[in-house]
């Protein structure tokens, strides 16, 4: 896929957990529990989110050795003792983002390989899931992301919703793991990363954006729409 010229959007699709949701400090602490329970050591957020973003990479082995229904199990178990008493959050920008997308009539869609149950029951408690067409978490589809199954159904909901064609330029994929990236190469629609910069690789940046952070996004839709 060709890095193309962009183009206002009809259509942005989002990643969740820290795109547009500041999980991070949930997810080291679920997955340093998880390693505890297998005599590995703790790791840094940034090791961990690099591991877990990568397509490249099977992040169960990467990080707790071998993989195990136990430990899939656990990690929602976890994450819900974790999650208990904290107040999901949006990350800066992501609700400004959101809106002036919906004022602007360009919709919304959310994929995450966030088990359905935990992503579904966080979007609805920070009362964003009316903005988007369809959220899109790992059981909704019979493959997780960097597959394009996720997008190609938002697609689908789409022009079922609208009746109107939409071209793979007319669409986003908001990220902040080469994970989104390589799902919005696999799908051909352009990938604007929001992640760290060093987690770019070789492999998926000649058609990526590097766009820093959802402020520059709202800045670009401003930019695009005049």
């Amino acid at each position: 896929m060709q890095k193309q010229h962009l183009k206002l959007p009809k259509l942005i699709i989002y990643d969740w957990d820290n795109t547009l949701a500041d999980t991070a400090d949930v997810i080291t602490r679920v997955i340093n529990r998880l390693r505890a329970d297998c005599s590995k050591s703790p790791l840094s957020t940034s090791e961990i989110l690099s591991s877990t973003g990568d397509p490249d990479c099977d992040w169960v082995i990467e990080l707790f050795g071998k993989y195990s229904n136990e430990n899939a199990d656990k990690y929602i178990e976890y994450y819900n003792e974790e999650n208990f008493g904290f107040e999901a959050q949006l990350l800066l920008g992501a609700k400004d983002l959101v809106e002036k997308a919906a004022k602007l009539n360009i919709k919304q869609g959310v994929v995450t390989n966030k088990e359905s149950v935990i992503a579904h029951g966080e979007c609805a408690e920070l009362g964003m899931r009316d903005n988007f067409l369809d959220f899109v978490g790992r059981c909704d589809v019979e493959n997780k992301k960097p597959s394009p199954d996720g997008v190609i159904k938002i697609v689908d909901q789409y022009k079922k919703m609208f009746n109107d064609f939409i071209e793979k330029d007319d669409i986003w994929f908001v990220g902040d793991t080469m994970i989104d990236m390589a799902c919005a190469g696999n799908y051909g629609c352009p990938g604007l990363f929001v992640g760290m910069p060093e987690w770019i690789t070789d492999k998926y940046k000649d058609y990526i954006y590097f766009i820093g952070n959802l402020h520059n996004i709202s800045d670009l839709l401003d930019e695009l729409s005049r």
